[in-house]
């Protein structure tokens, strides 16, 4: 018999972004009365929504409309700006002590640092990774954009041909008016656009019936004006004899953009080169150009060529950071062991959309109900009264309704043409979830 038999269960969410907030409804929906927090080291909730998702896709980032009513109407709770960590540190709650609290921890911390090149060259001055780009648009807190975003010079180059490659070349390519209705951080992008790329070049490893670009995100590109397009390597393959639907949609799109996009006297080239592979990074102390392998290149013909550029993004996924209290993502069952479960990006690596991961969630919520039913979570009879963090961590959290003082602090506050200004750093949004001021 189980021995929450006699109370509710108490489980603790270490997370609030997509996979977070997923699965508290999913638990929220299996475990009605369940005693259910989601916290994040972060003052505020949403992760990659707020953070990740470039910030010119405001449709996408509305899902946090849906994530509201988590916290707002079904009774899960939040703590921000809670740092849990493997071991004992201060100013933070380590998993074993949450143990002591709750019946489950659920692990939803994603990956957020970026997977490196892993080639020479990969630390030259002038590479950075898509996710340090993409923070700095989103004016994360711990965005470094000093000496970057106004470095990166006239021909930047992407290893990576997935939505995240497609979300770069969109920020380079787009003129600061494309940017009406967004969040982007206003500083950053005219750090950039003082000396804009006029040429991107795109990286492809694969043969361009599988690149991992959707179709629609090539179609966007084609609405930017002063573009012109060219793409190399892609082979005689006939889209209409591929059999499978999506990559018979992507040729047909990258084909379609080609011959679209053919400005006359273009802002941007956009080169997309296929079955090209980075070797080295070339350069002295700064980056100069890439060295790349072909596939398929003609026996009489050599097989490496070397790119000029200013600047290499690396878009080729994500691992584990140092905030991560779990560092290895593998594809696995949600369970870890019964009482700890990791869901979303944190369980199955950098795959998959938000869509997928909502999925995920849902069986990892499965997981966790199968193994209260089955009696093997609980350390016993906890007090229901005893709070699920310890009274110094909980006196800094930040709750949901400090953080609808930021919230509204910032789209009241919106810069002409924005749907919100973030505030910048962590103290700025203490400041105002705590005072109702800025802070500045």
């Amino acid at each position: 018999m189980s021995e929450t038999a006699d109370r509710e269960p108490r489980i603790v969410v270490v997370g609030a972004g997509p996979s977070g907030c997923f699965v508290a409804g999913a638990l929220r929906r299996a475990l009605p009365a369940a005693q259910l927090l989601v916290v994040d080291r972060l003052p505020c909730p949403f992760g990659l929504v707020r953070y990740g998702v470039a910030a010119d896709h405001q449709s996408t980032k509305n899902i946090t409309r849906q994530f509201d009513r988590i916290f707002t109407k079904e009774r899960v709770d939040f703590a921000g700006n809670v740092r849990v960590t493997a071991s004992p540190e201060p100013g933070a709650v380590s998993l074993d002590e949450l143990a002591e609290r709750a019946d489950a921890i659920v692990l939803a911390t994603g990956l957020a640092a970026d997977r490196p090149l892993g080639i020479p060259g990969d630390t030259l001055d002038g590479v950075f990774g898509s996710g340090a780009i993409t923070r700095a648009l989103n004016t994360h807190p711990d965005a470094d954009t000093a000496g970057m975003l106004d470095r990166l010079g006239d021909h930047v180059a992407i290893v990576g041909m997935g939505n995240v490659a497609i979300d770069l070349v969109r920020f380079l390519a787009k003129t600061p008016a494309d940017f009406a209705g967004s969040d982007v951080n206003d500083a950053a992008l005219a750090a950039y656009q003082a000396a804009p790329a006029t040429k991107i070049t795109v990286l492809s490893r694969s043969a361009i019936a599988h690149a991992k670009c959707d179709a629609q995100m090539v179609r966007e590109l084609g609405q930017i004006a002063g573009l012109r397009v060219e793409i190399e390597g892609a082979g005689s393959v006939d889209a209409e004899a591929l059999d499978d639907r999506v990559q018979r949609s992507r040729v047909e799109a990258l084909r379609a953009l080609a011959e679209q996009a053919q400005d006359p006297r273009p802002r941007v080239t956009l080169r997309l080169v296929f079955g090209a592979t980075p070797v080295r990074v070339l350069g002295e102390e700064r980056v100069a150009g890439l060295r790349v392998q072909r596939a398929g290149a003609p026996a009489t013909e050599p097989t490496t060529t070397d790119i000029a550029a200013t600047s290499v993004l690396s878009a080729i996924g994500f691992a584990a950071d140092e905030h991560s209290p779990l560092a290895d993502a593998s594809d696995v069952g949600g369970r870890v062991r019964p009482g700890l479960y990791r869901v979303g990006w944190c369980r199955r690596g950098p795959n998959g959309t938000i869509p997928d991961n909502r999925a995920d969630a849902v069986a990892v919520a499965a997981e966790v109900v199968a193994d209260l039913e089955r009696g093997q979570l609980g350390r016993g009879p906890l007090d229901p009264a005893m709070p699920l963090l310890p009274a110094a961590i909980a006196a800094d959290a930040v709750s949901y309704s400090d953080w609808l003082q930021i919230d509204q602090h910032e789209c009241a506050t919106a810069a002409e043409s924005r749907s919100r200004t973030k505030l910048p750093t962590r103290a700025q949004m203490l400041d105002v979830a705590r005072a109702g001021t800025s802070g500045a």
